[in-house]
């Protein structure tokens, strides 16, 4: 960890006679791509609405409603499997 003290000395050294300019960052790596090309009237709308906020059912872990049955007892019944019959 270094000190407040060393670390002002060593942005004096490196900065003697330097002046830094920083340049404003592009738009494209600071903007989240919300899948709508170019946005012309409701930026806010048009972030709501995208894929970005799309509400997502994710199954628990542990806990209520994390069980899980194996494959092999899912329980499919015969007259629900539609088998293709050749015509």
């Amino acid at each position: 960890m270094v000190s407040k003290k060393r670390k002002a000395k060593q942005q004096a050294h490196n900065n003697q006679g330097v002046d830094v300019v920083q340049l404003p960052t592009p738009v494209s790596e600071t903007a989240t791509d919300l899948g709508r090309g170019t946005i012309r009237d409701n930026a806010l709308k048009a972030a709501v609405t995208s894929k970005l906020f799309t509400t997502r059912v994710v199954q628990a872990k542990k806990g209520k409603g994390s069980f899980s049955r194996k494959d092999k007892f899912k329980g499919r019944e015969p007259y629900s499997m539609v088998f293709a019959v050749a015509a």
